[in-house]
């Protein structure tokens, strides 16, 4: 029997919850990815490039080359690592596995000390940033709301294998549609409920 691309998988199902994480942390922050996709790429025959990857709007030059506000460019680069952070953050969450999802993350972390290097003097002072917007992160991507609109989005990977823009902002707003769906129905359940005085 032939295995499809989209057969279950446990590294694929990792894949989609890390891009899940990237797409649903950047859009809570205002960067809107313009596509995701957990469908391998080959740089030749057996050379994998990448188990997946998503595609956000660049890290601005002009808040590389200093033509900014200090406070200005530490903002953004917070934005920036949380985005990157989120990847291995929901990936390791997924898996109940502490440094599964950063041990296969390396660029991910090469580039969240990339850009500390903007805002940091010294090496331990990016660590000390980055671990700080890692917990950050963490308490956000793994929040209740949060988790349940990444674990939408990682179905539909799971489902598509690629979600262009508009399919990712759909995918979103239908998790957060039933979301509020819940918590109207709860509400009135818990009014209709609610003994009379």
């Amino acid at each position: 029997m032939a295995i499809t691309p989209y057969a279950p998988d446990p590294t694929r199902e990792a894949m989609a919850y890390h891009e899940a994480g990237h797409v649903v942390h950047a859009s809570l922050l205002k960067l809107r990815a313009s596509r995701v996709s957990i469908v391998p790429e080959y740089g030749g025959p057996d050379e994998l490039d990448s188990y997946g990857h998503a595609l956000f709007p660049r890290f601005p030059a002009w808040a590389r080359r200093g033509r900014a506000s200090p406070g200005r460019v530490q903002l953004l680069v917070q934005r920036y690592i949380g985005m990157i952070a989120a990847g291995g953050i929901a990936e390791t969450h997924y898996a109940g596995d502490s440094e599964g999802g950063w041990a296969r993350a390396r660029s991910d972390r090469e580039r969240m000390y990339d850009l500390a290097g903007l805002v940091c003097r010294a090496s331990d002072e990016a660590d000390a940033y980055v671990a700080w917007l890692v917990v950050r992160t963490r308490h956000v991507v793994t929040g209740e709301i949060s988790w349940r609109i990444i674990e939408a989005v990682a179905t539909a990977l799971l489902h598509h294998g690629t979600l262009s823009g508009r399919a990712i902002r759909r995918t979103i707003a239908g998790a957060y549609e039933a979301i509020w769906r819940e918590a109207e129905v709860n509400v009135a359940a818990s009014v209709t409920a609610a003994p009379s005085d």
